[in-house]
């Protein structure tokens, strides 16, 4: 974007759209693109690598709480705990 500026700003000064007046600034914007494609495509594929991997770690979690709970429950003999129904409102 800067570069693209930069070649707009060339063109108001110098007073003409001559191909030598834009082209540093156009092949600046280039450049700068270049290297923020080569670090935003890695960084978008190491979030997703993580994403997917943090969410396998919830279901294992959620796993094991659910696992935990059945153990606590049969051990006291109360038997696995039911949720609320939903057509019942809840007390806080």
């Amino acid at each position: 974007v800067w570069g693209i500026m930069n070649a707009f700003d060339a063109i108001a000064s110098a007073g003409n759209t001559n191909l030598t007046t834009v082209a540093p600034a156009i092949a600046e914007a280039l450049f700068a693109t270049a290297i923020g494609l080569a670090a935003a495509i890695p960084a978008y594929i190491a979030y997703n690598a993580f994403s997917i991997e943090a969410g396998k770690f919830a279901g294992r979690l959620e796993s094991f709480a659910d696992d935990l709970q059945a153990a606590i429950a049969r051990r006291l003999g109360t038997g696995p705990a039911t949720p609320p129904s939903s057509s019942t409102p809840r007390e806080l």
